[in-house]
């Protein structure tokens, strides 16, 4: 069973951030450079996306019910290293706007409906997610799995199914990444937990039909 996290534990307040950082979250025109990463897979990844990146992670953190899941490793059951949320695009969207400006850039560009959005909060370096594969890539041929990163700076690993070389994506405050084609058929990816202190990091993830998972 999952418990939902008071506001008081979620995360701490973020440390010196930029002014841009703080204003009213918009978006820029999207602009994104692609990654080929062959076999037909790919990463699009663009700086900046997001202004007001801090504004939008504090107002999400506030209204949005996030919780900690459990799951089972050797003999016993224990919670998952950070917390998170799936809703309905249009639900987010209500309590930040800026949300379905985004589903709805990322609509138009990727031709998809970009209908729920997962939230997941690393309050700090000891929360993190291991290496996998979105579900989503079992059921649907080439999907699209959108990304917008808030507050720290985390590393973003990607690499080949089963292990192998990993390429990193260092996404910052406002940072925007897609992947598609046939990422999640031939790709798993991860945020590692780090050794050094470092605060909060909240990514939003758009999908289209139904899926879960955590970036």
């Amino acid at each position: 069973m999952s418990a939902v996290a008071p506001p008081s534990e979620r995360c701490s307040a973020i440390a010196q951030p930029a002014l841009w950082s703080m204003q009213e979250p918009i978006v820029l025109e999207l602009a994104p450079e692609r990654v080929d990463l062959g076999g037909e897979a790919w990463v699009d990844t663009m700086t900046g996306f997001v202004r007001g990146g801090d504004t939008l992670l504090d107002k999400l953190v506030k209204t949005v019910p996030l919780s900690t899941g459990r799951r089972p490793m050797y003999d016993n059951m224990v919670d998952v290293p950070r917390l998170s949320s799936h809703l309905p695009t249009d639900v987010v969207g209500a309590a930040a706007p800026v949300i379905d400006d985004i589903a709805v850039m990322l609509g138009a560009r990727y031709r998809k409906a970009f209908t729920r959005v997962g939230i997941n909060l690393y309050r700090n370096e000891s929360d993190s997610v291991a290496w996998h594969a979105d579900k989503i890539g079992r059921i649907m041929h080439q999907p699209v799995i959108g990304l917008v990163s808030l507050g720290a700076a985390r590393p973003f690993l990607l690499r080949p199914l089963g292990g192998g070389k990993s390429r990193k994506f260092v996404l910052g405050s406002g940072d925007l990444l897609v992947m598609g084609g046939n990422c999640q058929h031939h790709f798993e990816h991860s945020v590692p937990k780090l050794t050094h202190a470092t605060a909060p990091r909240l990514s939003i993830i758009f999908r289209h039909e139904s899926s879960k998972g955590s970036l």
